[in-house]
């Protein structure tokens, strides 16, 4: 009988272990158009590409970075970006500027893949 609770108590304790050992699940975040903006008033319909962004190299990474202070940034590994940062930031300027000039004709940074196929972020 006690070699039994024994065996039971060793299969408790190692998956009690377990439990404390795993990892917790990264979160994804993308940017989003914001939704409180409204149109200004245009009397002429205007066309917008937004350029390729260019973010600082600490930042362009798949891991979500916070400063802290002046000299410090903080990696955390269980928040990460969606998609590339810099095309989610392109895309998120053109849709806020499609918005505010009550516009459909803003587009982020126009980009051709490995075909030649030209693709257009659009907000």
């Amino acid at each position: 009988m006690t070699r039994i609770s024994s065996v039971v108590a060793g299969v408790f304790f190692c998956g009690l272990l377990g439990a404390w050992g795993s990892s917790p699940t990264a979160s994804f975040y993308t940017l989003t158009v914001d939704m409180t903006l409204t149109p200004m008033t245009s009397t002429m319909p205007v066309h917008v590409v937004v350029n390729p962004v260019t973010i600082p190299d600490v930042v362009d990474r798949p891991l979500i970075v916070t400063r802290m202070g002046n000299n410090q940034v903080v990696l955390d590994e269980f928040a990460r970006w969606g998609e590339p940062l810099k095309g989610d930031i392109a895309r998120t300027i053109a849709g806020d500027l499609a918005t505010l000039l009550a516009s459909d004709r803003a587009l982020g940074a126009v980009s051709r893949d490995i075909a030649g196929v030209i693709h257009a972020g659009a907000p």
